[in-house]
């Protein structure tokens, strides 16, 4: 008895030993075609949401202001940063950053730092800053961030060309077109409070 017991047990550090004495395991051609997939994935999708946000590696703070949005700015703003300020508002309230500065007049003119800090608070009502297409619910088809519906007719009466596609060239129109007095073209406008009713 004592002896069965015996051979048990050096069989069993003899396989305990060998098992320890074998080389590991080697990644087989499907793992590692999986972890490229997997990688090629990851750097994919930070490709596209950095150029989904409009990513400017060049970008800085310093070229516009970030107090409280009661403030009034003194000098026009780089796209770029109008964007990231409105998607800053995203972050912070969703689709609903109500305005908190003075009402707009449909028809009437304002200066570009306004018409800025109003596309600020558009973008994230209109599109959550995403350049989206869709059919609204008059019928016709909104585009970009801004969800233009009538950008043709923008290019001709403004005389600037451009892609609502692309967010700098709706930033660009957008501050046209409030400058001018057609914040009234936002449905978002009236919902954030930024219109005199």
């Amino acid at each position: 008895m004592a002896k069965g017991r015996t051979v048990r047990a050096k069989t069993m550090r003899s396989r305990k030993g060998e098992a320890q004495k074998r080389p590991p395991a080697r990644i087989g051609d499907g793992e590692k075609g999986f972890y490229i997939a997997v990688l090629s994935f990851a750097f994919a999708l930070t490709a596209m949401l950095a150029h989904g946000a409009n990513f400017d590696p060049t970008f800085s703070f310093d070229r516009w202001s970030t107090t409280t949005f009661g403030s009034h700015r003194t000098e026009p703003v780089a796209k770029s940063a109008i964007y990231a300020r409105a998607m800053e508002l995203d972050a912070k309230f969703d689709s609903r950053p109500y305005w908190h500065n003075s009402k707009l007049v449909a028809g009437e003119p304002t200066d570009r730092p306004t018409a800025d800090l109003a596309i600020e608070h558009l973008i994230p009502c209109e599109s959550g800053g995403k350049a989206i297409d869709h059919l609204d619910s008059n019928g016709k088809m909104s585009y970009g961030i801004l969800q233009f519906q009538d950008w043709s007719e923008w290019e001709r009466v403004s005389g600037i060309s451009g892609n609502p596609e692309n967010s700098d060239d709706s930033i660009r129109m957008a501050e046209w077109g409030i400058e001018h007095g057609m914040i009234n073209h936002w449905g978002c406008a009236r919902i954030l409070g930024e219109i005199q009713e």
